[in-house]
């Protein structure tokens, strides 16, 4: 019979994980400590998050020579960040429906910072790239519902906003991968008070400028949160601040038509057409 040390070497990490998941089944001591180790591991520890976050981090380092024989050309790996990001969102996933929502946040944000890196090379859709969108729109669900947990620090909850924040132009939301404004705004929902709400998007506003297409979204949100707390003249005064733009005043007139305020109605389209 072979030595253990010339036999480890052959077995898979799916043989080790059917071997240790049969033996903890039929020994009551081992399962107690396994247990206890993958508690330690991956729930209790703050770290735990640390091993996932270095895998995406050296896919993310990953090239490939697209070159011919005479020159060599490399580019991101993208099949390779494809494969990896695919499987730890599966393993992050895993902890927050376990109770570590702390570590999901964290391999969440990671992912965004690396894909907004500005050393990447962002390539056609035939070129590899095009899962881009579908996989960041998945981390995006598990960073909200990460970040709405109360397992997670607030302060930990305001560092990962500030970091959205600073994201609003990036390079994923230029390219279409992901719509950060959005991200922005629902992770701020899940995570913040409606006074702090408020003021993160009197934050945003003033930060993007009122000429910015995306300002419309956080004039929109704030009308519609100051309506959620009963604060219907602050709620005039900005929709009014706010009525040149399109969409506001199309929201204006839907509303004064619900009141059967149809002379301010026709006010409001007319000045539309001027």
């Amino acid at each position: 019979m072979k030595q253990i040390d010339d036999l480890m070497p052959l077995a898979t990490l799916e043989d080790l994980r059917e071997f240790c998941q049969d033996y903890a089944r039929k020994d009551k001591k081992f399962n107690k400590e396994l247990t206890c180790f993958l508690n330690e591991r991956f729930i209790d520890d703050e770290d735990s998050a640390a091993d996932f976050i270095a895998r995406l981090e050296n896919a993310f380092t990953e090239e490939k020579n697209i070159g011919d024989r005479w020159r060599s050309y490399y580019v991101t790996d993208w099949d390779e960040i494809n494969s990896v990001s695919t499987a730890v969102l599966k393993d992050a996933r895993r902890l927050l429906d376990m109770g570590n929502a702390n570590a999901a946040l964290q391999i969440a944000m990671r992912m965004f910072e690396l894909t907004d890196a500005e050393d990447l090379n962002y390539v056609d859709e035939d070129d590899g790239d095009w899962w881009l969108a579908d996989t960041l729109e998945d981390y995006g669900k598990l960073l909200v519902e990460s970040i709405g947990s109360n397992s997670v620090p607030q302060a930990e909850k305001d560092e990962v906003i500030n970091k959205l924040k600073k994201m609003v132009k990036s390079e994923i939301s230029n390219f279409g991968y992901c719509d950060m404004n959005q991200l922005l705004q629902e992770a701020s929902a899940a995570s913040q008070s409606d006074d702090a709400m408020l003021r993160l998007l009197d934050e945003m506003i003033s930060r993007l400028g009122i000429n910015d297409s995306d300002c419309v979204e956080y004039a929109l949100r704030k009308i519609t949160l100051l309506e959620k707390k009963g604060r219907m003249d602050d709620a005039a005064k900005v929709t009014e601040q706010y009525l040149y733009m399109p969409e506001v005043r199309k929201r204006e007139i839907e509303k004064t038509v619900e009141r059967k305020d149809f002379q301010k109605a026709i006010k409001l389209v007319l000045q539309d057409l001027v």
